[in-house]
């Protein structure tokens, strides 16, 4: 029921301000229909039938077209339309070709580079440890497989964090994992307990 009070309404003050519009209500003067500007219909495009024609000598060369392809014509029109498309962007096409060459060639080489910055999978990274180890600054067996060197300074809140993470280790995989620790001094505070151990 309210749905047609409501459009009902809607007619009323529909036909209420065409009615304000035709008695009158508008404060533009009438014009005739015929002093009305009159626009022009918009030309359809030339259908070409065969190869372009050469542009008058002097006259600025064709925009590049921004429009959808024109598939009209028969398709040797469509052909010719392609291969004069292909001879006035000849030059362009073929700075793209060089361009594209080069950055294939560029990728490559970048790829190249990193296979060769990149380490086998069957690499084997040394540090010598010898002088920490006689120290005695380890934690696990001579004969663990996996070494863990640790490079701390005793002034660093970050070393003293990860020191229990590091017992677990030595602790969980007894025998298998050591714990190297090698002196680096960051915080000139703690280079006396340094030389000290």
């Amino acid at each position: 029921m309210k749905i047609i009070a409501s459009a009902a309404l809607a007619a009323v003050t529909v036909f209420g301000v065409f009615g304000a519009f035709a008695s009158g209500g508008c404060q533009h003067p009438a014009q005739p229909l015929e002093t009305l500007p009159q626009r022009k219909p918009a030309e359809p495009p030339a259908a070409a039938s065969g190869p372009a024609a050469p542009a008058a000598a002097g006259s600025p060369a064709p925009a590049a077209d921004t429009a959808a392809p024109d598939r009209s014509g028969t398709l040797e029109a469509r052909m010719a339309r392609i291969e004069d498309a292909l001879a006035r962007n000849a030059e362009a096409l073929e700075f793209l070709n060089k361009v594209y060459a080069q950055q294939k060639l560029q990728q490559k080489q970048q790829q190249e580079q990193a296979d060769r910055d990149e380490p086998a999978p069957d690499a084997v990274f040394a540090i010598d440890v010898t002088e920490d180890v006689q120290a005695g600054q380890v934690d696990g067996p001579a004969t663990a497989a996996v070494t863990i060197v640790k490079a701390f300074d005793f002034a660093c809140p970050y070393c003293r964090k990860v020191a229990p993470t590091m017992d677990e280790l030595v602790k969980d995989y007894a025998g298998k994992v050591r714990v190297v620790y090698t002196n680096m001094v960051i915080h000139p505070p703690a280079r006396p307990a340094h030389l000290a151990s």
